[in-house]
């Protein structure tokens, strides 16, 4: 579905990718993990279209799209949800859900927004309050249940224990360079990873 291939970019003459590829099938949970600064964000900003690639390709769905606009990626059905409980707080939940598929026109839009209701009935008997008011666990969703769903994600989570459970396959960035890849488990039971990342 996804695929980055010898991707390179960074930020004026600092360089942070330096060619990395990897892919993601549909349906997959794939996890990027790594030390803060090793190039995680950025990739996501380059598939994301908010950071310009200065070398290779990002394909979804077999079409290039490294450099084009944000908005139109969006459209694609490629969206970031960044870490943080980043909700518009003066709107309702019922606004904030609505904000989420803003771009969107298709005719399975109403249908995805009451499976939505339903998966998490929270935010149907808390639709008219202010988005603001919910509680930090109540704002952040469990990833969990979207993967069950089959929904196809991209995940960079700084709890990488969290992170290789939840994913079929993993990747381990150091200085904008992907060092090591294989099933969530396998990177899980990996002795200098257990050390590093899993303070084990």
């Amino acid at each position: 579905m996804l695929k980055v291939e010898n991707l390179r970019a960074g930020y004026g003459k600092v360089s942070v990718l330096h060619g990395l590829s990897f892919e993601v099938n549909r349906g997959e949970c794939v996890a990027l993990i790594g030390a803060n600064g090793s190039g995680k964000t950025t990739t996501l900003k380059c598939i994301c279209g908010l950071l310009p690639v200065e070398g290779g390709t990002i394909t979804f769905h077999g079409k290039p799209i490294q450099n084009l606009k944000g908005h139109d990626i969006a459209r694609m059905g490629i969206t970031m949800c960044p870490e943080g409980r980043q909700v518009f707080p003066e709107m309702s939940v019922l606004e904030n859900l609505k904000m989420g598929a803003y771009a969107r026109s298709d005719a399975e839009q109403n249908s995805d927004f009451l499976e939505m209701l339903n998966m998490f009935p929270i935010l149907r008997e808390r639709s008219d309050q202010q988005a603001g008011r919910m509680s930090g666990g109540e704002q952040e969703m469990p990833i969990a249940r979207i993967k069950a769903k089959g929904m196809t994600i991209l995940l960079v989570e700084q709890n990488s224990a969290m992170a290789l459970r939840l994913a079929d396959r993993a990747y381990l960035y150091e200085t904008g360079e992907i060092v090591l890849q294989g099933t969530g488990a396998e990177l899980e039971k990996n002795p200098a990873i257990a050390k590093a990342y899993l303070g084990q």
